[in-house]
């Protein structure tokens, strides 16, 4: 399924956001796609991408608005 080329239904938003975050996790798509979708599912929505290691003790995070 080509993610990039679906249409966004916001009532099936959680559903599709969750097939988004699987392709992401098995390489079909990318994480900036599912932090977009992610902001447009929300009204004035905004997203991040907040990576953690426990080991290190160090995180990052990326923020992304549209």
């Amino acid at each position: 399924m080509d993610f990039r080329r679906t249409a966004f239904d916001f009532e099936r938003a959680p559903d599709q956001l969750t097939d988004i975050l699987y392709g992401c996790l098995f390489g079909e798509t990318t994480w900036q796609h599912f932090l977009d979708r992610l902001t447009a599912s929300l009204p004035g929505g905004r997203s991040i991408l907040m990576v953690y290691d426990g080991i290190v003790k160090s995180g990052r995070h990326r923020p992304h608005d549209v």
